[in-house]
């Protein structure tokens, strides 16, 4: 039978927090709150902060 671990993942910090009041928030669009878990996810884990470039964050939200 084939291994069915659906997560092998090994790093330290491999999950991305995004605040409540952006998920929450009914103005921003679908789009907006994927843009800003987007820079989430790219955002130091000590500084956090996060310079990804507008290609790349295009290309991971799909926009």
């Amino acid at each position: 039978m084939a291994d069915q671990t659906l997560l092998n993942d090994t790093r330290d910090f491999w999950w991305t927090c995004v605040d409540r009041c952006i998920i929450r928030d009914k103005d921003l669009s679908p789009i907006d709150k994927t843009v800003y878990a987007v820079l989430c996810s790219f955002a130091s884990t000590y500084e956090r902060k996060c310079f990804p470039k507008v290609a790349t964050i295009a290309a991971y939200a799909r926009c």
